[in-house]
């Protein structure tokens, strides 16, 4: 099925649900959609992203970690935005996400609401890391 670049950004993703919720910008580092793209046919079913693109001010503004992977322009790593996260309450999808995640490398971080992913590893040659909020 194609996707309509009007609209998405991938056969699976839109503009509106990865773009900035404060400033509407999306800006995702090179490759990063690809592999969440990757990460989602592998999953074989929809996930609702909580977050992805943050610019730096609202990344401040929401409380977010200062040199967090989500940021559209991040100073700190010299990238642009490479994680997400995943709406998810349920135990049993959590661990699916995680178990198709783990695999491919993803960094990920979990929550009471949502899995935290990103893509330090394929990215920016760096460590995986997980941890729980």
């Amino acid at each position: 099925m194609l996707f309509n670049p009007e609209t998405h950004v991938s056969k699976h993703f839109s503009i509106d649900e990865l773009a900035c919720k404060g400033s509407g910008e999306l800006i995702l580092h090179e490759g990063f959609i690809e592999l969440l793209e990757d990460f989602r046919v592998r999953l074989d079913r929809p996930i609702t992203p909580n977050s992805c693109c943050r610019a730096p001010w609202y990344n401040e503004q929401i409380n977010g970690h200062p040199r967090s992977l989500h940021q559209t322009q991040n100073g700190h790593w010299g990238c642009n935005t490479m994680a997400i996260d995943v709406a998810c309450t349920d135990v049993a999808f959590r661990h699916e996400i995680i178990s198709v995640a783990a695999p491919l490398g993803w960094s990920i971080g979990v929550a009471k609401s949502f899995v935290h992913l990103d893509a330090r590893k394929q990215l920016l040659d760096m460590s995986p890391a997980s941890w729980g909020y």
